[in-house]
């Protein structure tokens, strides 16, 4: 069945119009994938949240038990799911990044959550509101595994609200959980390295 086409922007990645974003920008997004894909369980079951057009939940689902992607987009969640063709244990809701505390996301609790390149696409606010929003629905011995790119002296692209410093975003994860470990983007082939990839565990509830 042959997809209809996006609407292609900047905002988000549909990996099969890679000659539109170039082939580097579409590794990137991949690869962040591939690292947060590295760090889960078979038993897992795990919430992609700003999944997008669905091909990072493809990704994830190959090592986990079950994957729910949610994006605020419909049309990119109808094309997530125009591409799922069968496959099981994978679910796609439309939702607000910063309500995931209260939208019907068909588990209660989540083990993991993975969070790739959208926390910088909203505002401060909303930004804390979806961190709160983490430790609801984070299962007692849940981890987060989320990235966004390092702040430079210029917002990366016009749908950017709000970036982070190395060290904003450590002070903004810290309070939340007991221990947050920062990868280096060159152990997982991440170019360039100007990226923050954060593993959170043991949530502070």
């Amino acid at each position: 069945m042959e997809l209809p086409r996006p609407n292609l922007t900047a905002e988000r990645i549909y990996i099969e119009y890679a000659d539109h974003y170039g082939t580097d920008m579409v590794e990137r997004h991949i690869r962040r994938y591939l690292w947060a894909q590295s760090h889960l369980k078979p038993t897992d079951t795990v919430l992609d949240a700003a999944c997008g057009s669905g091909y990072g939940s493809l990704l994830l689902k190959k090592r986990c038990k079950a994957v729910v992607g949610m994006d605020i987009s419909e049309e990119a969640i109808d094309y997530a799911k125009d591409k799922l063709n069968g496959k099981k244990g994978i679910d796609y809701k439309q939702g607000d990044l910063s309500q995931i505390g209260f939208c019907d996301l068909k588990y209660e609790k989540f083990d993991v959550i993975v969070c790739i390149e959208a926390i910088e696409h909203i505002t401060e606010e909303r930004q804390n509101r979806f961190l709160a929003g983490v430790l609801k629905r984070l299962s007692c011995d849940g981890r987060l595994l989320i990235t966004t790119p390092i702040k430079q002296d210029a917002p990366r692209t016009e749908f950017h609200v709000k970036e982070f410093t190395s060290d904003e975003f450590r002070n903004f994860l810290t309070p939340c959980f007991e221990e947050v470990v920062f990868d280096s983007p060159k152990d997982y082939r991440i170019s360039p390295a100007h990226f923050s990839l954060a593993r959170c565990s043991r949530p502070r509830v």
